[in-house]
């Protein structure tokens, strides 16, 4: 099984989200493989630095959900089960601190992510995040 970090960056006020532009030039979430002997948080902690170069630690991380890489359907099953799994994961901080490392990375209004190459699954992940996030206040 295949597995994979997600991870979405947003601005303490939840107005703004770091995305990055993946080889086929579609803004996503950043995200990258998780390693045959490591967590799937400690995997997003060290892409996102990879990437970004903006330092974060465990607690900053909080999961959102695991989805089947094939279907995008989120797994409810304990264990999950799937060929490739994605686990997804939030934080806030200054996005403006992230900066392109390798991949170019951009700071989006999370209002206006319509007209960008943005892919459809991290707009739907986004609004869903957000709108969960509101919901726990």
């Amino acid at each position: 099984m295949r597995k994979q970090s997600l991870g979405f960056f947003f601005s303490e006020d939840r107005e703004r989200v770091v995305l990055k532009r993946d080889p086929e030039g579609f803004f996503d979430g950043i995200m990258g493989q998780v390693k045959d002997d490591e967590r799937e948080r400690y995997a997003i902690i060290r892409e996102f630095y990879h990437y970004t170069a903006v330092e974060t630690y465990l607690e900053d991380w909080k999961f959102f959900g695991t989805y089947d890489a094939n279907t995008g359907q989120r797994v409810t099953m304990i264990p999950p089960k799937g060929d490739k799994l994605i686990y997804t994961f939030y934080t806030f901080g200054n996005v403006w601190d992230a900066m392109s490392v390798e991949d170019p990375i951009q700071v989006f209004d999370v209002h206006q992510l319509d007209g960008y190459n943005i892919r459809d699954c991290a707009k739907d992940l986004i609004k869903e995040i957000l709108t969960t996030i509101k919901n726990d206040r």
